[in-house]
């Protein structure tokens, strides 16, 4: 079923018993008698957004940049060099068709007239020597006949191909010739020159390789998908689905059929679509990779991000009969409507759909409104199909919490979660999943990234990557599919990052995460293994100062005391004298007639108390507001600036209350949000128990969170399955710590074949990137090992990703 993934530098002598001893020792017990749950075959995939020029200047294999004149600057990407007195420009008076209204013409009135029209693609047109490229133009001729030459030439001119051809009809007519070069240009433009007397018009202007995959797709790119073994394609988005506006909303009936009527728009990213690559291609190309497709569609909603257009209930038919038309045309037969015309487009086999995406980062009532008209009238006609109901951008808070329980209620298939966290989030939520309700709703993580600082593609956000996804492995009884996002990035052309694969005209290279989702997606186990690791004892008890806090808000504090568990009084304050005892880090802080009282209305004010070690302990304080747009923070476990708890009393903007934990300057919730509003002028005596790891927050008397913190960092972070076809235990390891790893791996009932495929992802720092210059910086690197029994020792290396593929039979 897997096909290993060799990329061989140098051979990494990696002994499994002799290397240098780690200070602990770590026991890892897998037993492949004990086979938890399969694994689906979707759960690492892609995500196909056009963001980046990831499609148009990218997988797209058109040279040509803005060939139809469709753009919204209509001469994007041309530039005109004319004689004076020709008349040159856009016009829309008898156009190839009414999805492609717009053309260039040219008017040459005497002979000593000359016009050249020169195309430079995104960053000059590369040409390989010897290789076919198709050219293609539609034109017609006005009066009479007209000359057209075609050129391709270098920066500085000098011509390598040359072609004339004769526009002599009045109506549209598509001519097209082969083009090869005998040498390399890799900064080409595509010239067009007319000479005098003539009057023409042009449009779907297209130069393409002879070879891309599919005619329509470069080969270097697919072949990046490709080896990755993706097993699903979420497309077309994203926020590009949504659009800035409903009449930008991406259609799919747009994008289907012969390239020249296909009807082309703005991308909410900024740039145009051509939709070269639409829907049929999609779904070749899905067929092709052996992967599901998984497409999106708009819910009725623009891009509520940047401001919803929402359509009203009595306009939602439109919307859900495009996602019912979708259905049909991939699954339909020649007798249904829309499956004939698939077939006439050229796909003849059913697609077999299977999942269908409604919305993409909405929330709130309107969305799930408009969701529950998807849901049932797609059900009424294909119940067979799941349906994917979108959460909001954020992937914990209030509107997260609100997303899930209506999900939860209303017979929702799968949930849709995007995340895009710090590295240090993503080792602490590793096992976010563990606790998930296995009879809900499944999950797709649609889009994930690390962002480390300044959101860079370095092994550090790899790591932290694998490390969460040992924990999707593992809980992949409910998470079904996740992607990283965004894929694709055109160097200079770019509207987000970090991403997966970097390209230019002529060049690509993969980044680490890359090469993380290529381990994770070629090592796919069939079923998971029961493991459990044995390490150190950590001392993960709730350390620290104890503090206040206000967040846009001027509050007042009244008498605060600490004590322990048998009731010592480890500090109190009653605040009449001054404040000189607390450390503050920000804000206005001052005590005026036995209260301390904060007056900024700024951001994250917060003042100290108290000893860094200390733990086990109760606080507790009575506290008012006096205006501002939230409630209180009340601080414990304080280390630092950046490393501290708080609960957050009237967060996220006086609607809930929740208990968040920042480690390095990241915060992140460690519950599910509580409705609470704090009311100005009224006192609330609050209370905090911290007790080893566990939390117990009251307001007013009531408790209303009790929590036990496993937003933890580890040791090792791994997932163990069984590959029935090859017959190899898959265990990955990440090891993103600054020291290796000494474990001891012992595997019951099992018959080893005592043959074993170490592969490593690993570099000499944290912060190393690939690039053009160095592609192969930082990737990963396989050799063969052999061990003597069921019980073993290996040293995993510092800052590393492992796979070790071990050949076994079960005895059970």
């Amino acid at each position: 079923m897997n096909r290993p993934f060799l990329i061989t530098i140098s051979l990494i002598v990696l002994c499994l018993s002799k290397h240098i001893a780690a200070e602990n020792i770590y026991k890892l017990t897998i037993d492949l008698s004990r086979k938890l749950h399969s694994v689906p075959p979707t759960l690492f995939g892609i995500f196909l957004e056009d963001i980046n020029h990831t499609i148009d200047g990218g997988l797209y294999a058109q040279l040509v940049r803005n060939g139809s004149f469709e753009h919204t600057n209509s001469l994007e990407g041309w530039s005109v060099d004319k004689s004076s007195g020709v008349q040159i420009g856009v016009e829309q008076v008898d156009p190839l068709n009414q999805n492609n209204k717009n053309y260039l013409r040219a008017c040459l009135e005497k002979p000593q007239h000359v016009v050249r029209i020169v195309n430079k693609g995104y960053d000059g047109i590369y040409l390989e020597r010897n290789k076919e490229y198709l050219f293609s133009i539609c034109a017609k001729a006005k009066q009479q006949q007209a000359q057209l030459n075609v050129s391709i030439q270098d920066s500085t001119g000098q011509s390598y191909f040359t072609k004339a051809l004769t526009i002599a009809s009045a109506d549209w007519q598509k001519h097209q010739f082969t083009i090869q070069t005998s040498d390399n240009i890799s900064n080409g433009a595509v010239v067009l020159t007319i000479h005098g007397p003539a009057d023409v018009a042009l449009d779907m202007i297209s130069l393409i390789p002879n070879d891309s995959f599919m005619g329509v797709m470069r080969n270097d790119l697919v072949k990046m998908l490709s080896d990755l073994q993706p097993g699903f394609v979420r497309f077309p988005g994203g926020c590009l689905v949504e659009g800035y506006s409903l009449e930008n909303a991406y259609r799919w009936k747009d994008t289907i059929g012969s390239p020249e009527n296909r009807k082309a728009k703005p991308n909410l990213w900024g740039y145009h679509q051509s939709y070269g690559i639409g829907f049929d291609e999609y779904f070749s190309l899905s067929r092709s990779l052996g992967a599901e497709p998984v497409p999106i569609f708009n819910a009725g909603i623009s891009c509520q991000v940047r401001g919803a257009q929402i359509a009203s209930l009595d306009q939602m038919d439109c919307w859900i009969q495009d996602a019912i038309d979708l259905i049909e045309y991939a699954n339909g037969d020649s007798k249904t409507t829309w499956g004939a015309k698939r077939i006439e487009n050229g796909l003849i086999d059913p697609v077999n759909l299977k999942y269908v995406g409604i919305g993409n980062e909405n929330w709130g009532s309107d969305y799930r409104e408009h969701f529950k008209l998807f849901q049932r009238k797609i059900k009424e006609r294909y119940p067979q199909i799941k349906l994917i109901f979108s959460c909001p951008p954020n992937y914990e808070g209030p509107s997260f919490d609100e997303a899930w329980l209506w999900a939860r209620n209303n017979g929702v298939d799968i949930v849709d979660e995007h995340i895009y966290a710090s590295y240090e989030w993503f080792l602490a939520n590793a096992n976010r999943y563990d606790e998930y309700d296995r009879s809900g709703p499944k999950v797709m993580v649609g889009e994930y990234a690390v962002h480390t600082i300044g959101k860079r593609n370095n092994l550090q956000a790899a790591l932290g990557e694998a490390a969460f996804m040992t924990g999707l492995e593992r809980n992949s009884d409910v998470v079904i599919m996740a992607a990283y996002a965004p894929l694709l990035n055109r160097v200079g052309w770019s509207q987000w990052i970090p991403d997966l694969i970097w390209f230019n005209g002529l060049q690509v290279y993969v980044t680490p995460s890359y090469y993380v989702q290529k381990l994770f997606m070629n090592n796919l186990p069939d079923v998971i293994l029961f493991s459990s690791l044995e390490e150190d004892e950590l001392d993960d008890r709730i350390t620290g100062k104890v503090g206040l806090g206000t967040w846009k808000t001027i509050s007042e504090f009244d008498y605060i005391r600490v004590w322990d568990r048998d009731g010592n009084v480890l500090l109190s304050d009653d605040f009449d004298g001054n404040a000189k005892s607390w450390q503050t880090y920000r804000g206005n802080w001052s005590t005026t007639n036995g209260l301390l009282i904060q007056t900024s209305t700024a951001q994250d004010r917060r003042i100290y108390l108290g000893q860094a070690d200390r733990s086990d302990y109760t606080i507790e304080v009575r506290a008012r507001k006096k205006e501002g747009s939230e409630g209180f923070l009340i601080l414990f476990g304080v280390k630092d600036n950046n490393n501290y708890y708080w609960w957050n009393v009237g967060g996220f903007q006086n609607t809930s209350s929740v208990i968040e934990k920042a480690l390095n300057g990241n915060r992140m919730l460690i519950c599910s949000t509580v409705p609470r509003t704090v009311i100005s002028g009224e006192w609330y005596t609050l209370k905090v128990e911290v007790s080893g790891k566990r939390i117990k927050c009251y307001l007013n008397g009531e408790l209303v969170h009790d929590v036990i913190d496993e937003a933890n960092y580890r040791g090792l972070y791994y997932s163990a399955g069984y590959d029935f076809e090859s017959e190899e235990i898959v265990l990955k390891v990440v090891n993103p710590r600054p020291e290796g790893k000494k474990v001891i791996v012992d595997i019951l009932n099992a018959e080893l074949v005592h043959q074993v495929k170490t592969t490593i992802l690993t570099a000499e720092s944290v912060d190393l990137e690939n690039s053009f210059t160095n592609p192969l910086r930082v990737c990963p690197v396989e050799e063969k090992q052999s061990i003597q029994d069921n019980r073993f020792e290996f040293f995993f290396e510092r800052n590393s990703f492992t796979i070790l593929r071990i050949k076994s039979n079960s005895v059970e």
